[in-house]
């Protein structure tokens, strides 16, 4: 599961942490490469379904990506 996290980019917690909660998050990383937060999204699950939740990762990667910028990152994401 971590290789699969690593080569798209995102996590996605599929009501693994809490019953009826789905969340997608991304890292966001810091000058020197290191993660040093993520970014999430969460809703119910009865609102986000797992498909809907691939479809809005994107949108989470490219939030932690330009934050990373922000902070000084310069390598690829």
């Amino acid at each position: 599961e971590l290789r699969a996290v690593r080569e798209r980019g995102y996590a996605l917690d599929n009501e693994e942490k809490e019953l009826g909660v789905r969340c997608v998050a991304a890292p966001v990383f810091g000058p020197s490469g290191e993660v040093v937060a993520a970014l999430s999204l969460s809703a119910p699950a009865s609102r986000l379904s797992l498909e809907e939740a691939h479809r809005l990762a994107p949108r989470v990667v490219e939030a932690a990506r330009r934050a990373s910028l922000r902070l000084g990152f310069t390598g690829p994401v």
